[in-house]
């Protein structure tokens, strides 16, 4: 480690700071450099990701008609609970209290 000092009176405190730290700097000990390298297992993993990214972005391209199907028939799924939450309101309570005026 390189340090910077200053001769100057009024640097003094900043000096000796400086030191103490670069003094406290050769202390530590650094181990052996070492390689990350991933195990078969994350390596499988990241294959396998791969794989169902690029047949996510082939369905999406080609328009999967499965997907669509499925998407249409949750929404007809949540239309109709929203009828019958719809209609078993306007029978009773009171939700349901005035709405002759508006049919």
């Amino acid at each position: 480690m390189f340090v910077h000092i200053s001769l100057k009176p009024d640097a003094v405190g900043e000096t000796i700071s400086t030191l103490k730290f670069a003094e406290r700097v050769a202390t530590v000990e650094l181990g052996a450099a070492c390689v990350n390298k991933d195990s078969s297992d994350v390596k499988e993993l990241k294959e396998e990701v791969r794989i169902i990214i690029f047949a996510f972005n082939v369905n999406r391209k080609r328009g999967d008609s499965g997907e669509r199907e499925r998407a249409a028939k949750r929404k007809r799924g949540r239309e109709k609970v929203l009828e019958q939450r719809h209609c078993g309101s306007s029978q009773s309570g009171i939700l349901g209290m005035g709405r002759e005026k508006f049919e």
